[in-house]
């Protein structure tokens, strides 16, 4: 089996990080598919966001 090169996680908390290093100071609104929001979340808390600091919604598409 070939695979291509790896595909960076845009979302892991390093790269978060990396993009607002002064993250942990900000509220941050997560709003998106409930795979986005998840990945965004999981990333917040590795790096110890304060839970009041984090609004989020999760939606998904009507079928």
């Amino acid at each position: 089996m070939v695979t291509g090169p790896a595909v960076p996680d845009r979302l892991a908390p390093e790269v978060l990080a990396q993009l607002v290093p002064d993250l942990r100071d900000r509220d941050v609104f997560v709003c998106g598919p409930p795979g986005m929001t998840g990945a965004v979340m999981r990333s917040l808390r590795a790096l110890r966001v304060p839970k009041p600091q984090i609004h989020a919604e999760r939606f998904s598409l009507a079928a």
